[in-house]
């Protein structure tokens, strides 16, 4: 698949996730939610599933403006602070859906999970997140750099049980909307999904382990450029004074060539060249 064709696709998925996003949290504000996420406003933030999708939003809104300079030249310009970007919010997005999936669905039932802009929220945005950061977009993720990803994840937990746990509904806390306290269990569910979101981290990077084509070309061009720039400065420092001496013997010869021998030279042109002579003489 060419570069221009990739960029495409990945400009029209990043284009879907930022919109959908807007009109999801949108929504909450006009309308309010439903099922476990029924609350409405400014609220609606302390769900994850809005956090992560508004982190893999931010990291489509700029990675729409570098899809286009693709478009346009033909190589792939996606820098490498807005790669970990992206592959922050892919991998928020990825636990948003395998907790969906994979929990969420047994205690609320897949219909209200999957209905509404929970559809977009739970389902569409994290796939093609997924699909356009390990297919489309093109880069290199150190394995230094998965702990990235999981970063926000164990923020929000942390804020999650100290809401939920520590102070609790009955102090003006937040509900355990999420069900991950249920027997007191809370630690258990912190520590399978900070492991889940370590592996994702992993996996998702795998088609990231090689920095591509195109950058290797550009850095190999500018390190020659730069190395023939060095050696021509040394070449310059180490000419010696009958270097300079032949040089300028040889430049008098071809202005000799190109003026008429009949025209007589101009006292300053005469006072030049005797300077120049008197200056090759001199010793370093």
């Amino acid at each position: 698949m060419s570069v221009r064709t990739r960029n495409i696709l990945a400009f029209i998925a990043n284009l879907t996730v930022f919109v959908a996003t807007c009109i999801c949290v949108a929504h909450f504000f006009i309308t309010g939610g439903q099922g476990n996420m029924a609350d409405a406003g400014w609220k609606a933030f302390r769900y994850f599933t809005i956090d992560s999708n508004v982190l893999a939003a931010l990291g489509c809104l700029v990675g729409l403006s570098f899809n286009m300079a693709s478009i346009i030249t033909g190589e792939d310009c996606l820098p490498h602070w807005a790669l970990l970007l992206r592959y922050a919010g892919t991998v928020a997005v990825t636990v948003t859906l395998a907790v969906t999936v994979g929990f969420l669905s047994l205690i609320y039932g897949f219909g209200p999970l999957f209905a509404g802009v929970s559809l977009f929220l739970h389902g569409v945005n994290p796939v093609l997140c997924i699909v356009t950061f390990m297919f489309l977009d093109k880069g290199l993720v150190r394995f230094r750099e998965s702990w990235i990803p999981v970063v926000p994840v164990l923020a929000y937990g942390v804020v999650y049980v100290v809401e939920v746990v520590y102070i609790g509904v009955a102090a003006g806390g937040w509900p355990d909307f999420y069900a991950f306290n249920v027997g007191g269990m809370w630690y258990v569910a912190v520590l399978v999904i900070g492991v889940a979101t370590y592996a994702f981290a992993v996996i998702e990077r795998l088609t990231h382990r090689w920095e591509p084509q195109a950058a290797r070309r550009r850095a190999a061009a500018r390190a020659e450029r730069e190395e023939a720039e060095e050696t021509e400065a040394l070449a310059r420092l180490r000419r010696t004074p009958e270097d300079r001496g032949e040089s300028l013997a040889r430049s008098r010869r071809r202005r000799a060539a190109e003026v008429p021998e009949s025209a007589p030279a101009t006292p300053a042109e005469a006072d030049a060249e005797a300077f120049a002579e008197a200056e090759i003489t001199l010793e370093p």
